[in-house]
């Protein structure tokens, strides 16, 4: 056990001194290890064979034969799965390269989130380390799901709005608004950071770290992000030609109050 926590520090200490090379060949490690999982279970998921069937009849127009009304769906990746079909891409293929990318993204922005939250490189190291290597995260990887999308969206959005060095910058709290766009986009569960951003913003006023004109700015600049991505998106000739886009979080509003009153 020793041995092995001294060749850890060695690793460490190698990363210290190239970090964006260790970085990038942790990445590359990750990709090779999911295409290696993906050739030996190659099989698709029920979920995922559902997203691929409702992008196909969104496509040609037989979307009512489903009967699912009432259900809501990630936008996102049946639009990745819609653009695939478009480009004469497999759907299967393209979403399982779009989760892909997402899972190998995140285990770089789990390095600087960890390493900005716990001022330390061996932490952000050993982030980095249990995205590449956890089992699960692997397996979500190469599946036609949503959470991978929704996991790094909401670590990117995390790592925007945390302060680097002592201080924040406007730019990524807007950087923040745009993440926080695409998650909702992914999952609804994102609209759980409506509550989490603003709590955060109230702590670190009480902190003293920040004054509170200055936490109503970075709120501003976030809100402003999301609103405009959302805007951009529902002005899209596509979203119209789609209606899954614009009455994604209708149908989701509706349910809710469906679930309430029983």
């Amino acid at each position: 056990m020793i041995k092995v926590f001294h060749k850890f520090k060695g690793m460490n200490f190698c990363a210290k001194k190239s970090p964006f090379f260790a970085l990038s060949l942790l990445v590359a490690i990750g990709g090779l290890l999911r295409w290696w999982y993906y050739c030996n279970d190659p099989m698709i998921s029920r979920d995922g064979a559902l997203y691929i069937r409702l992008a196909e009849a969104y496509m040609t127009g037989d979307i009512a034969k489903l009967h699912l009304d009432n259900s809501v769906f990630p936008p996102l990746l049946l639009h990745v799965i819609q653009w695939s079909i478009k480009w004469g891409i497999d759907p299967k293929t393209g979403a399982i390269f779009f989760n892909c990318l997402c899972g190998l993204l995140l285990i770089a922005i789990t390095y600087f989130l960890c390493k900005n939250i716990f001022h330390s490189r061996f932490w952000g190291w050993s982030g980095a380390l249990v995205i590449a290597f956890h089992p699960k995260l692997i397996e979500l990887s190469i599946e036609v799901q949503r959470e991978m999308s929704y996991m790094l969206f909401l670590a990117l959005l995390f790592w925007a709005i945390m302060p680097e060095r002592g201080r924040f910058w406007n730019w990524r709290w807007f950087a923040g608004g745009l993440f926080f766009g695409l998650g909702i986009l992914c999952r609804l569960e994102m609209l759980e950071m409506l509550v989490i951003v603003p709590a955060w913003l109230g702590f670190m006023v009480l902190k003293m770290q920040i004054p509170w004109q200055k936490a109503v700015k970075y709120g501003c600049y976030w809100l402003a992000g999301c609103m405009i991505l959302l805007s951009c998106i529902s002005m899209s000739s596509e979203v119209y030609e789609h209606g899954f886009w614009h009455s994604y979080l209708s149908k989701a509003y509706k349910r809710s109050i469906e679930s309430r009153a029983e």
